[in-house]
């Protein structure tokens, strides 16, 4: 559809804000039992003397197994992960990383490292350890890229560790995460399986003048959003332990406290919605008012696709945006432009 009106980013407080005018491209039955035939009739018989009656034997306890993976942090273990954070938010993100160090009373060391290059540079990297043998343990990704880890069979499906076992998120930390960050994370292309957990995320709202839009005989078609930035992935390092330590170190990030606080200090937005009752964040909202209306927009909000393409589809999207902003392009014909490569690649990347 063509938009007749120029957009503009923002960033505000919590919220990427970019006006939204491009649409995204688009077993058998068991056998029954056979007849069984009449016994032939045997002659009446006394009753023999009951046998005398025994207790059964005492059988040893055997603990419930509970499904899920449960892993005994009996030695230290040191983990590897990945991310883009530099500047203000790498202190924060690095504050958390140093109170988990030396609260997780499991023996688990997080390193964490700045892979430049933003995520693309993560995924690139990320690719070549797979090819090496030499992956790190946790790392950020968009969902495009964790379906190509997938692929390559290079990361664990999170269900065993969030969803059961010893190690899962309680009913209240489930409910208190806006269901589509954790919807989003299941992928339907592998049996709908917890590929990736969210982490950082940012939410792209459509701003607009009701006048203009009025004016020009455009009828708007209500709040929406789209959420944005990393999950994270958990590598298949074929041990036990590390996977679950990465877990370890995912859950704790995501908790209600950190979950609420680094936001605050980033501009992400908050996961849970248990961060309108966080003193900091009501305290943040007070000076940044539209950081509220768009955390309100939350359960609103859809997920960009899972689909491999996607990555690459990001950036013919911003040039389209880009191309229209700075006047070389009309709405329709950046729209149509961008719609022609992306299909093309979805094609390619099937």
């Amino acid at each position: 559809m063509a938009v007749s009106r120029r957009t503009m980013m923002a960033r505000i407080g919590g919220v990427s804000g970019l006006a939204a005018f491009l649409a995204a491209c688009g077993g058998e039955a068991a056998p029954a039992a056979a007849p069984t035939a009449a016994a032939k009739a045997e002659p009446t018989k006394a009753p023999a003397a009951a046998a005398p009656t025994m207790a059964p034997a005492a059988q040893p306890t055997v603990a419930p197994t509970v499904a899920g993976t449960t892993v005994n942090f009996d030695k230290p273990t040191e983990i590897t992960f990945w991310h883009t954070q530099t500047g203000a938010n790498l202190a924060a993100l690095d504050a958390i990383v140093a109170e988990f160090n030396k609260s997780n009373g499991k023996k688990i060391t997080v390193k964490a490292e700045t892979i430049p290059g933003s995520y693309t540079g993560v995924y690139q990297k990320a690719m070549a350890a797979i090819q090496a043998g030499q992956t790190p343990d946790v790392a950020v990704g968009y969902e495009s890229m964790a379906v190509e880890y997938m692929k390559a069979k290079a990361i664990v499906a999170l269900d065993d560790y969030a969803l059961k076992g010893g190690q899962a998120l309680s009913a209240d930390d489930l409910k208190d995460i806006f269901p589509i960050y954790i919807e989003s994370n299941k992928y339907p292309m592998f049996q709908n399986k917890m590929l990736t957990f969210p982490f950082t995320k940012s939410l792209a709202v459509q701003y607009w003048n009701e006048d203009f839009l009025k004016a020009a005989g455009v009828a708007k078609n209500g709040q929406k959003g789209q959420i944005m930035s990393g999950n994270v992935v958990v590598f298949d390092n074929k041990d036990k332990v590390r996977p679950a330590a990465g877990w370890e170190w995912i859950k704790f990030f995501t908790n209600k406290e950190n979950s609420a606080v680094f936001p605050i200090k980033t501009g992400y937005m908050p996961l849970r919605k248990s961060a309108a009752e966080n003193p900091e964040v009501k305290a943040n909202w007070e000076k940044d008012p539209q950081g509220k209306q768009a955390f309100d927009l939350s359960d609103l909000v859809r997920a960009e696709p899972q689909i491999p393409a996607w990555q690459d589809i990001r950036g013919i999207l911003q040039d389209a945006l880009t191309a229209t902003i700075t006047g070389k392009m009309t709405a329709k014909a950046a729209l149509d432009d961008a719609a022609s490569k992306a299909n093309k690649l979805i094609e390619e990347k099937k």
